[in-house]
């Protein structure tokens, strides 16, 4: 029986590379799912406090149109 390196005609170099990348794909990919539900998190807080802050300026807004029609009745 041939030797796998013989029998295909590839170097050794080869399939170190074809480990090497394939490791570089798993490590990317485990990556970027570690790091989907910190980026999503984020972006649900970040929403949030927008929105606080919406409704703090549209109060702040109402409370101010209040005071100048109290000012001008006077």
């Amino acid at each position: 029986m041939k030797d796998k390196l013989v029998k295909t005609g590839h170097k050794k170099a080869y399939y170190r590379f074809r480990f090497l990348a394939f490791s570089l794909l798993t490590l990317t990919a485990l990556s970027f799912g570690a790091s989907l539900p910190v980026v999503l998190t984020y972006q649900a807080s970040v929403s949030a406090t927008l929105a606080e802050q919406q409704k703090e300026e549209s109060s702040s807004d109402a409370t101010n149109e209040e005071v100048t029609y109290v000012v001008e009745q006077l």
